[in-house]
């Protein structure tokens, strides 16, 4: 961060950011949403080939947001893979924290886009897959655009 804002004061302005993820952490994905939501920058995120899981409703939190023609959008319930046995308080309480996951990111996705009832029905038991075009459609993106930050752009790669 503190490079970022360095750099603020030395003239920039805008950031293109090439977001790329196939999901994680629930918590990691608000961080990342409530981060770009506040970025102090111009930012413009994009999707240059797959944004899954919780790193839709991380993506959503940039306020201009773009994905290539061959992008896709993955969502899905929160899930968990349980490595050590537990009895039913266990895992009552592990569901009631998947229960709490799901209702945060939701809160996001349905907030920051409109996406049809049907595909939220679906991504109950199923991954559901979204198209650049469909993301436009449903308000994900604001514009199927490549990357391709203006000549002359400092280029970092994290």
């Amino acid at each position: 961060m503190t490079s970022v804002f360095g750099r603020h004061k030395q003239g920039v302005e805008t950031v293109h950011l090439l977001f790329e993820s196939g999901g994680g952490v629930v918590s990691d994905g608000i961080a990342l949403f409530n981060y770009f939501n506040n970025f102090p920058l111009d930012l413009m995120i994009y999707n240059a080939g797959s944004v899954s899981s919780v790193a839709v409703p991380a993506f959503l939190g940039a306020p201009r947001r773009y994905a290539s023609a061959r992008g896709t959008f993955m969502i899905h319930k929160t899930r968990l893979t349980l490595s050590t046995p537990g009895d039913a308080a266990v895992h009552r309480a592990i569901a009631a924290n998947l229960e709490v996951d799901d209702a945060r990111t939701e809160a996001i996705m349905r907030e920051r886009a409109n996406i049809p009832e049907d595909r939220w029905a679906a991504q109950v038991t199923l991954d559901v897959t979204i198209t650049a075009q469909e993301a436009l459609t449903f308000g994900i993106i604001h514009e199927i655009r490549e990357f391709r930050p203006p000549k002359g752009s400092q280029i970092y790669n994290i």
